[in-house]
């Protein structure tokens, strides 16, 4: 599964920058820092277990890993969530506010 792995997450990586390109959020909110963290784990862990035979990853059970994309996801939305927390809390408040004005 290594060069499928590969191939997979370059292929997520090109259209995932092709859309963020074109949608222009990475000039925003720290979206940049949270894309490139994402890919550097993503294709570190895929290329360092391809290249060289070690798996780099979160053992979750005796015989289970979380390797590859589904790290790179995890940490993604873990660092997307520490990074842009003070947008968070200020989109959970806006729509409230929006709609009661509304009424």
């Amino acid at each position: 599964m290594g060069g499928i792995s590969i191939y997979l997450f370059s292929m997520i990586t090109f259209i995932g920058i092709k859309t963020i390109r074109d949608s222009k959020c990475y000039k925003e909110n720290g979206n940049l820092s949270v894309m490139l963290i994402i890919l550097v784990i993503g294709l570190t862990t895929c290329y360092v277990k391809h290249f060289t035979g070690v798996e780099i990853g979160i053992p979750i059970a005796s015989n289970a890993k979380l390797t590859g994309l589904s790290l790179a996801a995890l940490v993604g939305i873990i660092v997307n969530i520490l990074i842009n927390y003070n947008d968070f809390k200020k989109e959970e408040s806006s729509p409230i506010g929006e709609f009661a004005s509304m009424k």
